[in-house]
């Protein structure tokens, strides 16, 4: 299973690297745990414009979030319940996608040689990836760097994967993301967001893909583009290097095109054998995410902590979507009609990997005998996931973080119910 986007846990060394072979049993957790609040570990995300770790230090992913709770618990406890083998691969979404594709093939290809070298079977034969969100990426990253992925994996299954982008990154780089904000200020952590390579994926398609595949997303004209200027309603492409004036001086050219590339990697034709592997699982039942959207020219000075707005904001709305992703941009282009599936439930981005009806839609493609689970839960989740604080409740939590209200004795530090939810809002 590969995370969502924030979904991973990230481990720091105690020290900068010095030259010497890191002690990886030493690592400490900067994603996430109360360093957060009370260490400002949520800092030490930023990358360098040398693609480094911020002051020298060493940050490795390991596995999913899981302070206190799981964040993926009930995908956990539905795998144990269905007698599959479930192994998380934790990715370091902060870096480039096709990095983190590259540890992929690095830990499938150990995989298969442990267990060849314990049991004389190859794991992979009948292994599935089953990703969620931006870990669809990283997963479609892979498949292009192997070509063949008859020897790594019989199927993979994309669960709300933005393939062709979210409505919501662009926004981040203005305004920051809450609760983060609230710890933070929304500037620093826009500044943040705007050092990682990784996320610049998860923003819309650009203009080059689309005018190739529009017809095959489900788009009536190639004037359709997503992305328009609100004053001229021209279109807005956010790679083109001739609106970098659009963007805040903390936004790297860099990682635009960079992004731009792997999109345009990602979205590439897939040869029918390829594509028959590939199931793409979307929802539009959110009639409320935004399908297209305007980016106006930036403001002298800005500012979001003097309370600039976001350039960025929704322009319509058809189709719908699950919250997050547009339903248009979580089915792709190539992948075969008969490999897309609609949910008719599941509704929300950050839950679909947890809702029973998704998890029966992926049951028998990884085994032909499986047995549909039912839940009792009113929102259609698996397991304990279902008991979450709201994001009213982690947004109060995290202001009083932020202004110095939460003592170390305050109950809500220790609350599953917090933590779950807060976690629930990083499952990108």
């Amino acid at each position: 299973m590969l995370p969502g986007g924030m979904g991973s846990q990230l481990d720091r060394s105690p020290e900068p690297y010095r030259g010497e072979p890191p002690d990886f049993n030493r690592y400490d957790t900067v994603w996430i745990d109360l360093g957060l609040i009370f260490s400002s570990d949520g800092l030490a995300l930023e990358i360098d414009a040398q693609g480094r770790d911020r002051d020298g230090y060493i940050v490795v992913p390991n596995g999913e979030l899981r302070f206190l709770v799981d964040a993926y618990d009930g995908t956990r406890q539905w795998a144990a319940d269905s007698g599959f083998n479930y192994v998380v691969f934790g990715y370091d979404w902060r870096r480039p996608i096709e990095e983190c594709a590259g540890y992929l093939e690095f830990f499938l290809s150990n995989l298969r040689q442990q267990v060849f070298r314990k049991h004389g079977e190859n794991p992979l034969e009948n292994a599935t990836l089953f990703a969620h969100s931006q870990g669809g990426l990283v997963a479609q990253m892979f498949l292009h760097r192997v070509g063949n992925p008859m020897p790594w994996f019989r199927r993979l299954i994309t669960v709300a994967t933005p393939l062709y982008g979210t409505w919501s990154h662009m926004d981040r780089y203005f305004v920051g993301q809450s609760p983060l904000n609230e710890i933070y200020g929304k500037r620093r952590v826009a500044e943040i967001i705007g050092s990682l390579p990784g996320p610049y994926t998860l923003m819309p398609i650009d203009r080059t893909t689309f005018a190739r595949d529009w017809q095959r997303l489900g788009f009536s004209s190639d004037a359709d583009f997503p992305l328009l200027d609100p004053v001229s309603g021209a279109i807005a492409d956010c790679y083109d290097p001739a609106n970098r004036a659009r963007w805040p001086g903390w936004c790297s050219r860099d990682h635009l095109d960079r992004a731009r590339a792997i999109r345009q990697t990602i979205a590439l034709p897939l040869p029918d054998a390829v594509a028959a592997r590939i199931v793409n699982i979307r929802s539009t039942l959110d009639s409320k995410t935004p399908t297209r959207q305007t980016w106006a020219a930036l403001p002298d000075g800005f500012d979001p902590d003097g309370g600039a707005a976001s350039t960025v904001a929704a322009g319509g709305f058809q189709g719908g979507g699950d919250g997050t992703v547009p339903g248009w941009s979580a089915w792709h282009a190539y992948v075969p009609p008969a490999n897309r599936l609609e949910c008719a439930q599941a509704d929300s981005h950050m839950d679909m990997m947890e809702h029973v009806e998704v998890l029966n839609m992926a049951g028998p493609l990884i085994d032909p005998g499986y047995r549909a689970v039912r839940t009792t839960d009113p929102k259609g989740l698996y397991g304990a996931s279902a008991d979450r604080a709201s994001p009213a409740e982690v947004k109060a939590f995290a202001a009083d973080a932020g202004s110095g209200r939460t003592p170390p004795g305050d109950p809500r530090l220790y609350d599953e119910r917090i933590w779950r939810g807060f976690m629930r809002e990083m499952k990108r």
